[in-house]
């Protein structure tokens, strides 16, 4: 499982905070694993008011997010980035 969250905010203030939410499913890995996969990012619905919003926007991906496999090491499932928020 790959959850990927994008977080920003429209607005200067805090309740103008927007979250997505998107689940993927990945099958079984072996030790050292990869996969390839697409993210369609979501910019028709991610918006901000120019000067006063969110400039880009942060997306936090995590695989395993359900904790289904025990690892020595949780903090390696993990990335956080961001992108520049297009306006329209």
């Amino acid at each position: 499982m790959l959850k990927v969250k994008y977080s920003w905010r429209v607005d200067h203030e805090s309740f103008t905070q927007r979250t997505l939410n998107y689940q993927y499913t990945v099958p079984g890995l072996s030790a050292n694993g990869t996969y390839g996969i697409w993210l369609r990012i979501p910019d028709w619905e991610i918006s901000s008011n120019e000067g006063f919003g969110s400039s880009h926007v942060s997306i936090r991906l995590e695989a395993d997010g359900t904790n289904v496999i025990a690892e020595s090491n949780e903090q390696n499932n993990r990335l956080y980035t961001s992108l520049p928020i297009l306006q329209n």
